[in-house]
């Protein structure tokens, strides 16, 4: 597909793509009442979903079908918000995986519910962290050449946002932060099945007897 048909898939798309988030939010909060630290960085995730909805794919987008390039502070600015929200979705979903894993072992409902403050507090964290980030090539710690200005002399050039275009530490640093994210999210999810199986066998062996017992009654 072309940069003009893309252009014009992502101005299609983005609408959806904010309606299924803002949706699922709506969802999420509407059972207040039994929310607990998961569902707060499941929040998180979805914000970071509405930005790229909103903001990222739109401007892309609007660039792109205006043909005349990007300005260095439009470029500057996507370059640190694509940064920022990346980061914070990779380490959202973390925080989200380790209090998952210790949610299962909580031994009543208040430790869940009261551990809602310190996941909040983690994720507030990484969207720090998320900024921190965005903000390294932009300000210009190393060397970082996200904008190729045109030759004509207009102030206009093309702007690399992906961490590829940025720099080859950039290129690492994501790779172990995502790497990293993943292994955690399969552990969390080989836990959750381990925990889930030895539930459903403890709760078979403690009521076998009253299965019986009730087959001798009736």
């Amino acid at each position: 597909m072309s940069n003009f048909g893309s252009a014009v898939a992502w101005l299609v798309l983005a609408p959806f793509a904010l309606t299924t988030n803002v949706v699922a939010v709506v969802v999420v909060c509407h059972y207040r009442r039994q929310f607990h630290g998961s569902d707060a960085a499941l929040i998180s995730l979805f914000v970071t979903m509405t930005l790229h909805a909103v903001v990222a794919l739109p401007v892309a987008a609007g660039v792109e079908l205006g043909g005349s390039g990007w300005p260095p502070e439009l470029c500057s600015f996507y370059v640190w918000l694509l940064v920022c929200v990346r980061m914070s979705q990779l380490l959202t979903t973390g925080v989200m995986n380790v209090h998952w894993m210790c949610i299962l072992r909580f031994t009543s409902g208040q430790e869940v519910y009261s551990s809602a403050i310190v996941v909040k507090v983690l994720v507030c964290l990484a969207w720090f962290g998320g900024v921190v980030t965005g903000l390294v090539p932009v300000v210009g710690f190393g060397v970082y050449s996200y904008f190729q200005q045109f030759s004509d002399g207009g102030g206009r050039g093309e702007c690399s946002f992906l961490p590829q275009g940025l720099s080859t530490s950039f290129v690492v640093f994501f790779f172990i932060v995502t790497l990293a994210t993943m292994i955690l999210s399969l552990v969390s999810s080989a836990d959750t099945l381990a925990v889930f199986k030895y539930m459903r066998r403890t709760a078979v062996e403690k009521y076998k007897g009253w299965t019986i017992l009730s087959a001798l009654v009736i």
